[in-house]
């Protein structure tokens, strides 16, 4: 999975990079028509076209018969019965290319995370780095373990350790001084474990969490490598501020401006490619 994560995170930073230094937004936009054409190809090489269309062709015969009926009762009910039958029908034809279409977006849905979803860290900003430890691992007496953190020249670790047994965590305030790309260092029983973190307004990836091993930590934090196995490091966090993207003017979720505008270039362009949805 890491080897995915890499080639994936290499494509996407690759595609983004154009737009960095422009709001959110333009980027989003240009990411969601190309979603939207490749959920059209596979929308169309994955359903059976015609029975979509024949479907659709009775839901809206159904529709005209109960206006055209209204004043009769029974016809109005017979009418609704087969129109919720054939959307019944038309959900079952759209499963098929919703599941092939189900993996890459969860892929790229994790990738885009790590670029909109959360705001950069500006310098002279402080932002709380915490380590968590697994289980069993802390000291049994409630006292603070030996684990340190060291930051490169352009951060700098602004309080000393504070220990919360109770959530086996180890936390910290660092402060940023310049832009630029950097490793923090944990150290913790002789070994060293490094947390990346981005001193940056450009759009760009942002991690705030390092995780140790296993395929749903993979898949949902895919912008760096899992912790090593030998090392009693749960996760290392960087508390980032959430962002939000102007969509028509109005501050949303970067989600729901990715499903929306996908959603729109769909509709747009179903006719050019030929897909009936």
């Amino acid at each position: 999975m890491t080897w995915i994560n890499l080639g994936l995170g290499r494509l996407v930073g690759a595609a983004l990079s154009p737009f960095r230094s422009l709001p959110p937004i333009v980027g989003l936009s240009v990411v969601s028509l190309v979603a939207a054409i490749g959920m059209l190809l596979v929308f169309r090489a994955t359903s059976n076209q015609q029975a979509i269309a024949d479907v659709k062709r009775r839901i809206l015969a159904g529709i005209f018969e109960i206006r055209l009926f209204n004043d009769d009762l029974r016809a109005m009910f017979s009418a609704q019965f087969d129109i919720l039958r054939h959307n019944l029908t038309y959900l079952r034809l759209s499963l098929a290319p919703m599941v092939w279409m189900l993996v890459p977006l969860v892929l790229l849905i994790a990738q885009l995370q790590f670029y909109y979803g959360y705001d950069g860290l500006r310098p002279g900003e402080a932002a709380i780095v915490k380590v968590r430890l697994r289980e069993g691992a802390g000291p049994s007496s409630g006292t603070a373990p030996a684990i340190a953190l060291e930051a490169p020249s352009g951060l700098r670790v602004e309080t000393p350790l504070l220990w919360i047994p109770s959530e086996r965590e180890a936390a910290w305030r660092i402060g940023t001084q310049k832009p630029g790309d950097y490793q923090l260092t944990v150290l913790l029983d002789g070994r060293s474990v490094t947390k990346q973190v981005r001193v940056s307004a450009q759009v760009g990836w942002r991690t705030p969490e390092r995780l140790e091993a296993g395929f749903l930590n993979e898949v949902l934090h895919p912008a760096e490598p899992p912790l090593e196995a030998d090392v009693p490091i749960e996760a290392i966090m960087v508390a980032y501020p959430e962002r939000e993207v102007s969509l028509l003017g109005y501050p949303v979720h970067w989600m729901i401006a990715f499903f929306v505008l996908s959603l729109v270039f769909a509709f747009a362009l179903k006719s050019r490619f030929g897909v009936v949805i």
